[in-house]
């Protein structure tokens, strides 16, 4: 039997079916929306955290740089400050005027003064310094700063330089390398002596007592002639156990023997004068020190050692005499220099290098507690 729907199409049964997808696809709208809507949120918090943590960062950077640019100012003020007090000639006005440490606190520069030289207290006019006297202070600097030991280590590098050209270079050689590292090992105790002495000196002119730093030289001196005597004799009568120390060549050895004795009376001087040229340190003149030096190795040691090696034909002990020569040379120069010395003097220029008197008063000022 045939039954027929007389519903019409808008009352089909497909309807509640449209209606379920319209439902369905709504509620994916919905939680899509929701979703998305959340995503957006996580990731603007996410934004807004992470600018927030580079704004921080920023400025902990900004104030960490700000500390540490404060930090280098008042470290560099307070070097300044120090520089000026040691050389009150290095901060100036354009009209001459000093600037004293304290603030707001001028003193005229007398017309007759002129700004000081570091080393020896000479009067010098910075306004009327030639290029020539530019390159001569600089020259003056180079030789303060290479000064003694320089200058023989450059002689005993020549001295190697020259045992190549002797007969039988190659025994020349090993035995200058032999009597190069004797020389550096011995060269250890006046080169401690000479450092301590410099310090010592330094502060008892500083301290204004010139007794005191008199005698703390000829002590110096004492020592360093009793130890180099200790070194003449070690080195005279144990140059055989020695020299086997370094080689069994019985030429080098032979060669080696002859020349160690020359070289522990080169120590005799050595000793002393290198504890002169701490002194001379000490008291502001290093570069007496080292023209003496100069003049001695390479004026008076090279000539000699170069006509007895190779015009008289001793050979490599001819070297060891030039460097005898010089070393002499040397020792009589300087200690005539520290004999003549006026410890008065020094102590005075002393004074006057580091710019303050005997007597010290405490002033307060803006920038703290001064000394005048």
């Amino acid at each position: 039997m045939l039954v027929i729907d007389s519903q019409s199409p808008n009352g089909s049964p497909g309807r509640p079916i449209s209606a379920d997808m319209h439902a369905f696809s709504e509620s994916v709208k919905s939680k899509f929306s929701a979703a998305s809507a959340r995503y957006k949120e996580s990731i603007s918090k996410g934004t807004q955290g992470l600018k927030a943590k580079l704004l921080a960062k920023n400025s902990s950077v900004k104030e960490l740089s700000k500390g540490v640019q404060r930090e280098m100012s008042a470290g560099m003020a307070g070097v300044a400050r120090i520089f000026e007090r040691l050389d009150p000639t290095l901060k100036r006005n354009n009209d001459g005027t000093n600037l004293n440490f304290f603030k707001g606190k001028n003193t005229q520069n007398n017309s007759a003064e002129t700004p000081t030289d570091c080393h020896r207290g000479k009067k010098v006019d910075n306004s009327k310094v030639t290029y020539t006297e530019q390159i001569c202070h600089s020259l003056n600097d180079y030789l303060d700063k290479v000064a003694v030991k320089r200058w023989k280590e450059i002689c005993y590098e020549l001295m190697t330089f020259l045992s190549g050209y002797l007969h039988k270079p190659y025994i020349s050689l090993a035995a200058s390398a032999i009597v190069i590292q004797t020389t550096s090992l011995m060269y250890t105790l006046p080169s401690a002596l000479s450092m301590s002495i410099s310090t010592r000196v330094g502060h008892e002119l500083g301290a204004g007592e010139p007794g005191r730093a008199r005698l703390a030289t000829l002590v110096a001196i004492g020592l360093a002639l009793l130890t180099s005597a200790f070194g003449l004799l070690g080195i005279t009568y144990g140059r055989e156990a020695w020299g086997k120390v370094f080689t069994s060549d019985s030429e080098v050895l032979e060669l080696t023997m002859a020349a160690l004795p020359i070289i522990g009376v080169c120590e005799l001087a050595n000793c002393p004068q290198t504890t002169c040229s701490g002194v001379l340190r000490g008291s502001a003149r290093p570069s007496i020190g080292a023209r003496i030096n100069l003049c001695s190795f390479y004026l008076v040691g090279t000539p000699i050692a170069i006509i007895l090696a190779f015009v008289w034909r001793l050979g490599f002990l001819g070297l060891c005499y030039g460097l005898l020569a010089a070393q002499v040379a040397c020792v009589l120069s300087i200690l005539i220099v520290i004999y003549r010395t006026d410890w008065e003097k020094e102590s005075l220029n002393a004074r006057q290098l580091v710019g303050r008197s005997s007597e010290y008063q405490i002033m307060e000022c803006e920038q703290g507690i001064g000394f005048i």
